[in-house]
């Protein structure tokens, strides 16, 4: 998971079509649009699975992924393009898209160009493998992704594969009303690498509402003797079970151990053979099987409308004065904010969603700035917990997870969050508290007590990743909260 830097190809600006400039600038001045290199490697990330030309038709798809990141309304006009008073912007981003990939050769370093030939490679070859996978009954695939654009291109197809039939609700289905004090729910993951799987559980515990849910659809379906999907069946087992009574140390025998649908354990436990137990305590992906999790609610019932949404926090964006002749400065939790906020006004806006999972990724540099500090530490030095707080304390945010790692190791770990209301003197206060697994059963804590405990362990460790889950207010088709619970 550790990355290496390389050099980039460096350009005369003179001799280019436009000189524009950077991300973090564009964000602040709206009348602004991208530098060459910046959306080159935009239409990198998002380039369409299988495409080998730039058509049309790719063209229209790569636009509009981009847009959002980088607009809000498809009106603006951008004063540093001619034909400003003519042409929309999603007309312009479209010339710039075609011109940064006719000049990639002038604006991409040979690190851009490998990682272009790698994901369409890598998505060719997943294709291939799902579509055979189809032609039978089994749907326990291996999925490859680095981040989440990818991930849920695989998950679909694997959620495809599991014929999934929607279910279209006819019926008003209402829960009780939700607790009066949040549980703080915990699992201490003992002496077994499973915090992967931990984190997701008790993120879904203390959220509650989607769990909930999810429990109440599947009552219902089997009321009207409705036969109900078995994967479904298997991930209200995985997130409902009772754990708490459960050791988990060296001796916890496999069939203890919490059991993820059977067509998702080789992606989530990151192995292509049979699933041992070995695999099971030795690590796996929390992104994937969030990703799974997601798509599979979409796909299964009406009640799930969800958004997918990812951020790539790379060092470009991060870094500030580079072409003048004074001192870098870095900015990660301001750019970071930023960026969150952006993609959370896009969710807002969008009516037709009421959940959204947001991950965010960070570049070196960024993880630099996102590194642990001590409980007292010299004037300058920042708590990058922070930044996840401010995030945290946006509406609709109902919980995340936070993943460390250590530079230049195999060693990482998964951390999960949750936001409720507290009342302080008749005010309600929105609370952000971290429920570690390390450690036995105990209250979730502030960021200042996480952040120390994982100093204390290792003050190395870096925020690599941060996913969000974000629930709209009247969550489902029928209003079934009252609105103390919601955040706003």
């Amino acid at each position: 998971m550790s990355e290496t830097k390389e050099t980039e190809k460096k350009h005369d600006p003179k001799k280019t079509k436009f000189h524009q400039p950077k991300f973090h600038q564009f964000i602040r001045y709206a009348t602004m649009t991208l530098n060459e290199r910046d959306l080159l490697k935009m239409v990198i990330h998002f380039w369409p699975s299988g495409a080998k030309n730039l058509t049309k038709a790719v063209i229209n798809t790569l636009a509009e992924k981009i847009m959002p990141y980088i607009f809000s309304p498809n009106t603006v006009k951008l004063s540093a393009l001619p034909n400003k008073n003519t042409e929309t912007t999603i007309d312009i981003l479209k010339r710039q898209i075609k011109y940064v990939w006719q000049n990639k050769n002038v604006f991409a370093s040979p690190k851009m160009l490998r990682e272009l030939e790698e994901l369409k490679e890598r998505n060719a070859s997943k294709t291939k493998s799902i579509t055979k996978k189809k032609k039978t009954t089994e749907t326990d695939v291996r999925l490859y992704g680095r981040n989440l654009e990818q991930r849920y291109s695989g998950a679909k197809n694997q959620v495809a594969a599991e014929k999934t039939v929607k279910v279209i609700s006819s019926v008003p289905l209402a829960l009780p009303p939700p607790p009066q004090q949040f549980d703080h729910f915990s699992l201490n993951q003992g002496s077994l690498g499973i915090c992967y799987m931990v984190a997701v559980i008790v993120l879904f515990k203390n959220e509650f509402s989607i769990l909930a849910k999810l429990k109440e659809l599947v009552k219902d379906e089997k009321l009207q003797e409705h036969k109900v999907d078995k994967t479904i069946v298997q991930l209200k087992d995985f997130l409902d079970t009772d754990y708490e009574s459960t050791s988990f140390n060296k001796g916890c025998l496999k069939k203890n151990l919490p059991k993820l649908p059977k067509s998702w354990q080789k992606t989530v436990h990151q192995t292509d053979n049979a699933t041992k137990r070995s695999d099971i305590v030795s690590g796996g992906s929390h992104t994937f099987l969030l990703v799974l999790i997601f798509t599979k609610l979409d796909a299964w019932h009406d009640s799930f409308k969800v958004a997918f949404n990812h951020a790539y926090i790379s060092d470009l964006d991060v870094t500030f004065g580079t072409d003048g002749p004074g001192p870098t400065i870095y900015n990660t939790p301001e750019v970071s904010y930023q960026s969150f906020k952006n993609m959370h006004e896009h969710f807002e806006l969008n009516n037709e969603k009421n959940i959204s999972l947001i991950e965010m990724q960070f570049g070196n540099i960024a993880r630099s700035q996102l590194k642990v500090k001590e409980n007292k530490p010299p004037v300058g030095y920042y708590n990058p917990f922070l930044m996840v707080d401010r995030m945290a304390r946006l509406p609709f945010v109902r919980g995340f997870l936070v993943s460390v790692f250590l530079p230049n190791s195999n060693n990482g770990h998964v951390i999960a969050g949750m936001v409720y209301n507290e009342n302080v003197n008749g005010i309600l206060t929105k609370k952000v508290v971290y429920c570690n697994s390390w450690g036995e059963r105990k209250e979730c804590e502030d960021s200042y007590a996480v952040n120390e405990e994982l100093y204390k362990d290792n003050n190395n460790f870096q925020i690599t990743n941060i996913n969000f889950v974000l629930r709209k207010q009247n969550f489902f088709k029928n209003k079934i909260f009252s609105s103390d619970d919601e955040d706003e």
